[in-house]
């Protein structure tokens, strides 16, 4: 039972008695919508709002949602968020595009949490500090901002993914990352400065800005860079970044026309 996946577990569950209740103690849980109509998709909606609370694994492992429909409720995307945070879940993905909604404060502070995954109309409502002192894997793709500035604490962050496709200043400022190796940062923004200041320990590094790093940065660590330029790129600044980069080994720009590697 727990190697099926959650809704043929869940479906398993109904055929018996002696099988009603096992599917509680699944520590993977993944739902979703894409073949769902609308009646189906409150149906699971119900059975989550019903029994999710009711959960008896003591520590979820993973729990994955993915709604890309308009029939959910923001407000029971909160809700379940909030049951799996207080089962000190270890990996969180979201994703759910098509409305807007706020995430409970409590993930926020998570100290259980080693994978966070979100994609969608997130809106991040964030305290001044987060704090996410075990997790390793932070992904943050199509959200929004309802802060002015707010500061991410990851002592064990390994690998960082950041896609914000909004031209105002970049509110995050990510602290604190000595073991980070890998990073992916994608963003419109041209107010970089504290954002490439905070990921210099990277092993790894693919960026896509027109706003690049400038001076002050040295990557002591860094081996492979990708650069996605446009044609107006500052080529200048990529002579600075490698000076300011002594153990690059592998430099590659990426264009919509084509790809150039450097070894």
């Amino acid at each position: 039972m727990s190697l099926a996946p959650t809704k043929v577990a869940v479906s398993t569950s109904i055929l018996s008695k002696r099988w009603e209740f096992l599917w509680m103690w699944l520590t993977k849980l993944e739902f979703g919508d894409e073949l769902y109509s609308e009646s189906e998709f409150k149906s699971l909606q119900c059975f989550l709002d019903r029994n999710l609370p009711l959960h008896r694994a003591p520590v979820i492992e993973s729990f994955r949602l993915e709604l890309s429909g308009l029939y959910f409720n923001p407000e029971d995307i909160r809700m379940w968020v909030v049951v799996v945070v207080s089962r000190y879940v270890r990996e969180l993905e979201i994703y759910c595009p098509e409305k807007q909604h706020i995430l409970p404060s409590s993930l926020y502070t998570c100290k259980s949490l080693v994978i966070l995954k979100l994609d969608g109309g997130i809106i991040l409502d964030v305290p001044p500090m987060v704090c996410l002192p075990s997790l390793r894997t932070l992904e943050l793709k199509g959200y929004t901002c309802d802060v002015d500035e707010f500061v991410i604490d990851t002592p064990s962050l390994e690998y960082f993914k950041l896609e914000d496709r909004n031209y105002d200043s970049h509110p995050c400022l990510i602290e604190n990352m000595p073991k980070l190796t890998v990073a992916y940062v994608d963003v419109r923004s041209t107010d970089l400065q504290s954002l490439i200041g905070s990921i210099t320990s990277v092993k790894y590094l693919t960026i896509s800005s027109k706003a690049m790093f400038g001076d002050g940065f040295i990557f002591n660590h860094l081996e492979h860079l990708t650069l996605r330029v446009w044609d107006d790129y500052p080529w200048n600044v990529l002579v600075q970044v490698l000076k300011d980069s002594p153990n690059l080994r592998e430099l590659s720009c990426l264009s919509e026309m084509n790809v150039s590697s450097f070894v």
